[in-house]
């Protein structure tokens, strides 16, 4: 959660995070678990493609 007061349009970006990965071949899992959170982010080698 943001602490900015337009909560609407603030945060950590993980839309963003995901569509880039997506467009990369990649894969992006975010999860919370208790007071940690978690990304996961995952994405290829060009040279792997």
């Amino acid at each position: 959660m943001t602490t900015k007061p337009d909560t609407a349009n603030h945060g950590f970006g993980v839309r963003s995070m995901s569509a880039i990965a997506r467009r990369y071949g990649g894969t992006l899992h975010a999860d919370v678990d208790g007071d940690l959170s978690y990304l996961n982010v995952v994405l290829h080698s060009p040279e792997a493609l």
